[in-house]
């Protein structure tokens, strides 16, 4: 998935540097000082950000499929995407992990409708590789998409990682 922010890692390489080139080592624990306390309060702020429910995801869910079926796709893709953004990376309950994987899986599918088979193949190796790697609808998919694109290795390697 598309990252949404500019991560605490970045920024804490990017202090570091600072430092390095500074080499005063005050400034150095200062600047420490400073990325914990940054730290502290990031997670402070992710404990008191409320998570989105299922029952709420399955809601925006249920409307997006509406306009999936009502042929409105571009409305039902930007539908899809704003769930995503709702939802937080890090959240590994079953429950949340299986709505993502569905809503990834509806999203590849409405790209294909309008035929942006780049960026749904993109979604189908996304919830293989970080989400689900047993879910074979986003394999079935990835393989016709390879075969109906004469790409004959890159089918039979998802296959075989299918089968596996």
């Amino acid at each position: 998935m598309i990252k949404k922010t500019l991560g605490i890692k970045a920024i804490e390489h990017i202090i570091i540097v600072i430092v390095f080139i500074m080499s005063s080592p005050f400034i150095y624990i200062l600047i420490c000082f400073i990325v914990y306390l940054f730290n502290v309060l990031f997670s402070l702020f992710k404990m008191n950000h409320a998570a989105i429910s299922v029952s709420e995801i399955k809601a925006l869910k249920e409307e997006a499929n509406k306009q999936f079926k009502a042929g409105q796709y571009s409305q039902a893709e930007s539908q899809y995407y704003d769930i995503l953004m709702k939802i937080d990376d890090s959240d590994t309950r079953e429950d949340i992990v299986n709505e993502k994987k569905i809503i990834y899986s509806n999203l590849a599918v409405v790209l294909r409708k309008q035929n942006k088979k780049t960026q749904a193949m993109k979604m189908d190796i996304h919830i293989i590789k970080k989400i689900d790697k047993t879910f074979t609808k986003s394999y079935a998919r990835l393989i016709k998409d390879y075969l109906d694109n004469d790409n004959f290795t890159l089918g039979r390697y998802y296959y075989s990682l299918m089968k596996t």
